[in-house]
């Protein structure tokens, strides 16, 4: 598993641009620590560190869902049963809950796992400040989604995440008190070093 890490305290950026959209990130004009790798690997430490996260950086949670199908309309129908009110474009959802209610992203786990794990869609969990901007209409037939991508445009509001794409787990955290000895914790922060 390749593991790149971008951090601010070195000068160091993870960069994202999208011409179509006019528009980008950077994760050294935003203070954001980054990880990034390639696979999909969940560590239970790692939701530990985002639990922990979460709370420290943000006044809400948050989580966003590309949902893929099968099994498209079960899963939104499951978690608006235990979220209440979501938003959604384009087949994908964001929900927000209590940024001390961190075992949220335990019942959200559970509800991935449930519908298929992986094959179930993109998933993103984590905190942000206020409520991010509404993915736009671009034509009649195509939006922006609730994906790692808007959330990451809208980064002043970005707290922290925990990304699991489709080939990669992407996390990102404001600098908080206590989160070098948090992500020393993860077995893989021995091999790359912080």
């Amino acid at each position: 598993m390749a593991i790149e890490i971008y951090d601010p305290r070195r000068g160091e950026d993870f960069v994202l641009k999208n011409r179509r959209l006019k528009k980008s990130f950077s994760s050294l004009h935003h203070g954001l620590l980054v990880v990034d790798s390639q696979g999909q690997s969940l560590l239970s430490k790692e939701v530990t560190v985002l639990k922990e996260s979460i709370p420290k950086t943000s006044a809400l949670g948050f989580f966003i869902v590309v949902l893929w199908v099968p099994g498209a309309k079960k899963l939104k129908a499951s978690i608006q049963q235990e979220f209440g009110e979501t938003f959604e474009c384009a087949n994908s959802l964001c929900g927000y809950f209590d940024a001390q209610s961190v075992d949220n992203v335990e019942l959200l786990l559970d509800l991935r796992d449930t519908f298929g794990g992986n094959k179930s869609g993109e998933w993103g969990f984590g905190g942000c400040l206020t409520k991010f901007s509404a993915p736009k209409r671009i034509s009649l037939f195509r939006g922006e989604l609730w994906d790692f991508e808007h959330v990451l445009y809208d980064a002043d509001r970005l707290g922290c995440l925990l990304f699991l794409g489709e080939r990669y787990t992407t996390f990102v955290t404001r600098i908080f008190d206590g989160m070098d000895a948090a992500l020393s914790q993860l077995r893989w922060m021995s091999k790359v070093g912080l």
